[in-house]
């Protein structure tokens, strides 16, 4: 169910449900997903000890792995289940697909908190069962995560001692990763965004984001490192972490404006950022009803400052309107990578974003970047700029004359509120607007 407008948290309607999972009712994602979380918490909190010196940082950590123990035991243990068999509600809406990439994830994770050499095993074992470990394309999103396992676990065999199996590990990482660079697996836009076919049509940036992540990621945590081993090929690793780091650049540049609309797309970051993100913490209305009667009001609107809208189409247009939820909708998992490759860029990256030395401006639906890639229209452009809202307003004036003239013309109504798309979440791996 889509939730784009409600009062606020201490006015939703009561019962407000939630749901389980356990031994009877299992569900091996949900399970996977939340050893996986606990563990990569559990890891920071332990360096984090380390730096401050501050020992509740510790007996938390220790807490957190606990936890990520007891849910990666039941994972494994438990028959495995998707959990929409054990919690039917969420099955027209997140349903998952796999749970053989969370099952590896969560072994992989383990096995980073801990140096337990079993946890690898088990990470290695899975995926020698998978089909998918040599040819898998798809982009990282909330459901296939199939990606990050080919990195993660290039990463977690970077220094064992079978050099051959940890070859082959980044064997397979960088192929799905050269694909992207190559575009032989996705293509990009004439703007220059990653774009899926079908898994980019309603949420083209999120795909966008979690690939340049998992591009930098694998440059900083991989190919770096291995410039210092001496028996390397340095040329070659060079080349392939400047086609990474630069593809994944021209990502966040596009996510910036740098795109043919000029069109920002994080909100509240410039003048030409998205206005109306589909959420309900930004519209601030009682109802849809409200919300489809007012589609510009921003009287009650919050900046949710630094969320990533959906995105463009594929041939780079984009609609700022609250009701188009495959583009304007904001959602956790859009913001997770973005998040991670601002922490790139500042660790890294001696220079701030592009726009840093362009005046702000306000997007320019329609307008072309030059082959040079200035952000100033050309001429022509200013020309039809001028011209157009002129011509506009003298066929406005001729039609309010014609109309008098003619009484009995069909005065022209829009139902603005007759298309709104409620969407099918079981025929797409797509998102509902519940991301509070």
């Amino acid at each position: 169910m889509y939730t784009l407008c409600s009062s606020p948290d201490t006015g939703i309607p009561l019962p407000r449900p939630s749901y389980q999972i356990n031994e009877t009712h299992f569900g091996t994602e949900a399970a996977s997903m939340a050893a996986t979380a606990f563990a990569t918490a559990s890891s920071f909190f332990h360096v984090l000890a380390s730096e401050t010196g501050d020992e509740s940082n510790t007996a938390y950590a220790n807490v957190l792995l606990l936890h990520a123990t007891q849910l990666y035991n039941c994972s494994q243990s438990i028959e495995y289940t998707r959990y929409q068999s054990s919690v039917p509600t969420v099955k027209d809406v997140y349903a998952s697909t796999n749970y053989l990439d969370d099952l590896i994830l969560s072994s992989i994770a383990l096995y980073k908190s801990t140096n337990n050499q079993s946890y690898l095993d088990d990470a290695l074992g899975l995926y020698q069962l998978s089909d998918w470990r040599t040819n898998h394309t798809e982009p990282l999103d909330w459901d296939n995560k199939y990606g990050a396992v080919y990195v993660l676990l290039a990463e977690a065999l970077f220094n064992i001692s079978e050099p051959d199996m940890s070859l082959q590990r980044r064997i397979d990482a960088e192929n799905y990763l050269d694909g992207m660079v190559n575009n032989t697996t996705v293509n990009q836009t004439k703007g220059g965004l990653l774009f899926w076919d079908y898994y980019s049509d309603d949420n083209s940036n999120s795909n966008a984001m979690s690939a340049s992540y998992l591009l930098l990621y694998y440059s900083a945590k991989i190919l770096r490192p291995l410039l210092s081993i001496p028996s390397t090929d340095k040329e070659s690793i060079s080349a392939k972490i400047e086609s990474y780091e630069e593809l994944a650049n021209k990502q966040l540049n596009y996510i910036f404006g740098m795109n043919p609309i000029q069109q920002n797309y994080v909100v509240g970051e410039r003048d030409n950022s998205p206005k109306y993100p589909h959420s309900a913490l930004s519209a601030g209305f009682s109802s849809l009803a409200e919300a489809i009667a007012n589609p510009t009001d921003l009287s009650h609107s919050h900046t949710i400052y630094g969320a990533i809208v959906g995105g463009p189409a594929k041939n780079d247009s984009f609609t700022d309107q609250r009701l188009d939820w495959s583009q304007t909708e904001v959602a956790l998992d859009y913001n997770a990578c973005y998040q991670g490759i601002l922490a790139y860029q500042v660790m890294h990256s001696t220079q701030g974003p592009f726009y840093e030395s362009l005046p702000n401006v306000t997007q320019t639906s329609g307008s072309n970047l030059d082959n040079q890639g200035s952000h100033s229209l050309p001429r022509w452009a200013l020309a039809i700029a001028i011209l157009l809202p002129i011509l506009f307003f003298v066929l406005l004036v001729l039609s309010v004359f014609l109309f008098v003239r003619r009484r009995s013309k069909a005065k022209r109504t829009g139902d603005e509120g007759s298309t709104v798309y409620q969407g099918n979440m079981s025929d797409k791996k797509t998102r509902d607007i519940t991301h509070q």
